[in-house]
C-alpha cells in the first residue's frame, strides 16, 4: 500500500483531502470516540493513530516553477520537493525557497516530478527492478551499486 501511494503526490493529495474532511467533519472524533477503530482490520488502527493534522492549505498548496534571486543571481537551483513531503509538509519546501532565493538562488520546482519516475530512470533504481524480477547477476554487471537520493528532498545546484 506504501509504494502505491506515497510516490505519487497526486495520490497522496487525495488522500489528504480525504483525511482533512475525516477530521474536519468529526468522524475521527466519532471513530476514535466509540471504539469503530477497534474493528478495523490488521495495522490500520495503529496507523489511524499516526495520522498527521491536514490543513486545507496543505491540500491545496501548489509549489511556484520558478522564483527569482533575492538580488544579484548567484545560482541556479532546481528544488526537488519530495512526494509526502510536498503534500503533508509543504511549508518545509517554501522556507527552503525561500532560504536558496534569499541567497541569490534563482529555484526552479519541475512539474511533474514524480517519485516512482526518478527512482525508476537511476542506475540504482533499474538494478532494484532487475533484482525484482530475479535476474540480479545481470543488473550487477550492467550497473554500479548507486545510492539513489532521488526521493529526498533538497536542492540540486545546475
Amino acid at each position: 500500500m506504501i509504494f502505491r501511494l506515497f510516490p505519487y503526490p497526486g495520490r497522496l493529495r487525495a488522500v489528504a483531502a480525504l483525511l482533512w474532511l475525516y477530521s474536519r467533519t468529526g468522524l475521527q472524533a466519532l471513530a476514535r470516540g466509540v471504539g469503530l477503530l477497534r474493528l478495523l482490520p490488521g495495522n490500520l488502527a495503529q496507523m489511524e493513530a499516526l495520522l498527521p493534522g491536514v490543513s486545507f492549505k496543505q491540500v491545496a498548496t501548489r509549489l511556484p516553477e520558478r522564483v527569482s534571486a533575492k538580488g544579484e543571481r548567484r545560482a541556479r537551483v532546481a528544488l526537488l520537493a519530495g512526494c509526502v513531503q510536498r503534500v503533508f509538509f509543504p511549508q518545509v519546501n517554501e522556507a527552503t525557497i525561500r532560504v536558496l532565493s534569499a541567497e541569490g538562488c534563482e529555484v526552479l520546482v519541475p512539474r511533474g516530478q514524480d517519485a516512482a519516475v526518478l527512482s525508476r530512470s537511476t542506475p540504482a533504481g533499474r538494478r532494484r527492478r532487475s533484482i525484482s524480477r530475479g535476474t540480479r547477476s545481470r543488473a550487477s554487471k550492467r550497473t554500479p551499486s548507486m545510492p539513489s537520493s532521488s526521493t529526498l528532498p533538497g536542492a540540486a545546484r545546475t
